[in-house]
């Protein structure tokens, strides 16, 4: 019996260790693929082929390996790369108008659409109602002087 608790704990710990890597690996890979690269401009870390970003990526792997959480690895690297590293902007400060901004836009373009819309399609209705006056006037006008014209 001590045996197979023996061999189900080994098994169980090559399996922690396993899952340990693998989560390691997918934590240094969801940090690569949210960062910017501060070395190759408009790239990602994940893609960016300089010497200096595979040296930073390493360093990352390193830090998640050891333990330190994604959010603290984030804000050292902000820190001393700047904020624009983040490819994702912070839902603070300066970062909701990004988050906020283009919902809102829509939103308010999707309502002056709207309007005009029924604005346009109100007029247009009013307008197959009712006779243009201008053209009755004209005609009138023409008559008018057709029958004064008459009378001379």
């Amino acid at each position: 019996m001590t045996r197979h608790l023996t061999v189900l704990m080994a098994l169980l710990m090559l399996t922690a260790r396993a899952a340990t890597a693998q989560s390691t690996d997918e934590r240094t890979s969801a940090i690569t693929h949210e960062l910017m690269s501060p070395f190759c401009p408009e790239l990602l870390l994940a893609y960016c082929p300089s010497d200096q970003a595979r040296v930073l990526r390493e360093e990352i792997e390193r830090r998640v390996a050891a333990g330190e959480s994604v959010h603290a690895i984030e804000d050292d690297l902000a820190a001393r790369y700047g904020e624009q590293i983040r490819s994702i902007p912070p839902f603070h400060g300066v970062g909701v108008l990004a988050w906020i901004g283009p919902p809102l836009a829509g939103t308010l373009g999707l309502a002056v659409v709207v309007i005009a819309l029924r604005a346009a399609t109100r007029n247009a209705g009013s307008r197959d109602d009712e006779p243009d006056k201008s053209l009755e006037d004209h005609a009138l006008s023409e008559r008018l002087r057709d029958e004064l014209e008459d009378l001379d």
